[in-house]
């Protein structure tokens, strides 16, 4: 299997470290949003995490819909395009629903079973997202030991074993 191109080497890759940002940073108490400063910053934030992610959505798909070979079986395919999908959701999840904990924020519904409801889908996206990219290392690994070439394609720092 051929590497991806360096833009598509970058690219999730340079995500990954805006994600890692946003998890340094994180809100740690509701009552931080109460600066006006801090929420513009992170609804700015969580803008720009969307359209990142959506332009790496739309950038792998157009250009490496699958790095799985033909002859892989059903089941594996259909795992890996859960977990790829998977992560796009809960990750886009994740910064709609920040920035409806922010549209709360500045209209004034602080409180209430409709933000109790909005935070828990953002710390379930939280977690799905983690959860899911857990796994997709999992499958990375499960690939690089049965050397479909996939390893490669993405992660050239790491020695990568022949493909079959």
């Amino acid at each position: 299997m051929p590497p991806h191109s360096t833009v598509a080497r970058v690219f999730p890759w340079g995500f990954l470290l805006v994600f890692a940002y946003g998890f340094a940073k994180q809100v740690d108490e509701l009552e931080e949003l109460n600066d006006r400063e801090f929420l513009t910053q992170e609804i700015l934030f969580a803008i720009v995490f969307l359209v990142i992610l959506l332009a790496l959505f739309v950038y792998m798909q157009k250009t490496w819909p699958t790095a799985l070979p033909s002859n892989t079986g059903k089941n594996i395919s259909l795992a890996a395009k859960f977990v790829h999908r998977g992560v796009y959701l809960s990750l886009s999840m994740l910064a709609v629903t920040g920035l409806m904990i922010g549209e709360m924020f500045v209209s004034g519904s602080r409180d209430g079973v409709a933000l109790a409801g909005v935070l828990w889908a953002h710390e379930a996206s939280y977690w799905a997202s983690i959860d899911l990219i857990v796994l997709h290392i999992l499958g990375a690994l499960y690939h690089r030991k049965i050397r479909y070439g996939i390893w490669g394609a993405m992660v050239p720092v790491i020695v990568n074993p022949k493909p079959k």
